[in-house]
Formats: C-alpha cells, sequence, structure tokens
C-alpha cells in the first residue's frame, strides 16, 4: 500500500501531494487503530504541511522500531519533535509508538544529564 501524504486544502487551492511512502498495510493496521478504521480501501492522508517529517519518522518507526528525530529538524528543539512525535501517536491511537516516544524522551534526559551545560526542556521548546 502507498501512504499518500496530502496537505490539507485551502478554500483558495487544490490539496497537494507532498510525499508518498510505501507501507505495508499490515503494519499500519497491527500498530494503529486509526489505520484499522481507514487504511482500506487506500486514501490520502490529509495532514498539515508541518507534520510531513512527523509522518516520515512515524514510518521509519514501523520498520525499524527507532525514533530517529534528532536530526529531524536542526531549527526546531528536540523536546518539541518528540512533543509533536507523540501527539501524532495519541492521534494514530498507536500506544506502542506513543511508549517509544516517552523512552525516547527520558533517553533525552538521561542524555543531556549527563553533558556540563545540561540542557533540560526549558521555556524555548515550549511553542
Amino acid at each position: 500500500m502507498a501512504l499518500v501524504i496530502q496537505t490539507l486544502p485551502t478554500p483558495q487551492q487544490q490539496s497537494t501531494i507532498l510525499a508518498v511512502h510505501h507501507v505495508h498495510t499490515s503494519l499500519l493496521i497491527a500498530s494503529s487503530a486509526y489505520f484499522r478504521r481507514h487504511a482500506l480501501p487506500p486514501t490520502p492522508w490529509n495532514v498539515d504541511e508541518h507534520r510531513v517529517v512527523d509522518v516520515k519518522i512515524y514510518v521509519d518507526w514501523l520498520y525499524t522500531g527507532t525514533v530517529c528525530s534528532q536530526k529531524a529538524d536542526p531549527q526546531l528543539c528536540e523536546y518539541t519533535r518528540l512533543a509533536k512525535l507523540h501527539t501524532l501517536g495519541v492521534e494514530l491511537e498507536d500506544n506502542t509508538f506513543q511508549t517509544a516516544i516517552a523512552d525516547a524522551c527520558l533517553e533525552k534526559v538521561i542524555e543531556e544529564l549527563g553533558k556540563p551545560d545540561s540542557a533540560l526542556p526549558n521555556s524555548q521548546c515550549l511553542q
């Protein structure tokens, strides 16, 4: 199955396809209650254009079991990215992904505590 991601249409324009991810339907259905209800027949998934990176991380996680959020967006605090990913997990009703994100947050905190200038989440990460 190809997971088609398109931006949400505005009244002035048609929606635009931003990315196509080829994802096995069985993975989506096994992990996400949302996709158990909506995966068949395959229809485009409308997301805000800022969510495309989050969806890519989610698809990668489905196949690898690893959350790769560190280099996703150098302009965005990693804690903010992880919070956005957790929100995506809630929207997709994917408890395993939400747990993986919580684990990634904990790993990030432990990693930061070992640095001389530990950088735990601060007001700059709250956007």
